[in-house]
């Protein structure tokens, strides 16, 4: 009796640290589909990432608040800048079905009309939402420089 409970408890820690590593490697694929949408300027592949509800905090800028702020805001950036970001994840949190991701990134943006590139590098969180599809979707995203700009 006691190898069926030792052996009952060893599988259902298996299979419990098993779907944590994939929710772990989903939740970062969301980041990783970030980076690739803005550094392909993909704005359709980017705005998918998104929750309707989404809540994006810019360094220096309002609080956009929904899925069209979200959409005017970042429209803009798409149609005027070219991107280059790198943003690494430097911790995970994961409950259920929220994930709390802190970040730190460095972007080089340049401006498709033409003048010099800005390099910026900064920290943020990212809260992700699993929806009923078991797809993890954005649903705050929080970024700000570590210094300002000179």
């Amino acid at each position: 009796m006691k190898k069926i409970i030792l052996a009952l408890t060893f599988l259902t820690l298996a299979v419990s640290t098993s779907v944590f590593a994939s929710d772990e490697d989903d939740v970062k694929d969301v980041i990783t589909k970030m980076d690739a949408a803005l550094n392909t300027n993909n704005f359709d592949e980017f705005l998918d990432l998104f929750v309707d509800d989404a809540v994006e905090m810019p360094d220096s800028e309002p609080a956009l608040v929904g899925i069209e702020a979200v959409r005017i805001r970042d429209g803009n950036f798409f149609a005027n800048y070219t991107d280059n970001i790198s943003q690494n994840v430097e911790d995970l949190i994961i409950d259920g079905d929220l994930a709390v991701l802190r970040l730190s990134y460095h972007e080089e943006v340049t401006p498709k009309s033409g003048g010099p590139t800005v390099v910026y590098v900064g920290k943020g969180i990212v809260v992700l939402e699993r929806q009923s599809d078991g797809q993890w979707k954005v649903s705050m995203n929080i970024w700000n420089l570590d210094q300002p700009l000179e």
